[in-house]
Formats: structure tokens, C-alpha cells, sequence
């Protein structure tokens, strides 16, 4: 897992119900439900959606 800044305009936050419905793996408490913690974000590198694998 690894933190990550910024925002993706084409993606849903990490962590949000939005991303959840795309298949997204990310945490989703560590993630703030999607608003990330002091704008950082924490991905799965084997999510779908954020992973740096796919």
C-alpha cells in the first residue's frame, strides 16, 4: 500500500463509495471514506481502479 497526493479528475478518491462501486480496493477508513487525510490518499497497488499493477 502506498500514500499518494493530489487527485485523480477522471478516477473517484480512493476509499470512496463511488470508487467502491468501480471495483475499488483501496482502504477505506484510512481513506476518510474517500476525502483523504491531509490530502493524502492510501492505494492498493492491486486495486483495479488506483493500483500501479494494472
Amino acid at each position: 500500500m502506498s500514500a499518494i497526493t493530489g487527485k485523480d479528475e477522471l478516477k473517484p478518491n480512493p476509499g470512496s463509495k463511488e470508487a467502491q462501486d468501480q471495483g475499488c480496493t483501496c482502504p477505506v477508513l484510512d481513506n476518510n471514506h474517500g476525502k483523504g487525510v491531509g490530502g493524502l490518499f492510501w492505494m492498493n497497488s492491486d486495486c483495479p481502479l488506483h493500483g500501479t499493477n494494472h
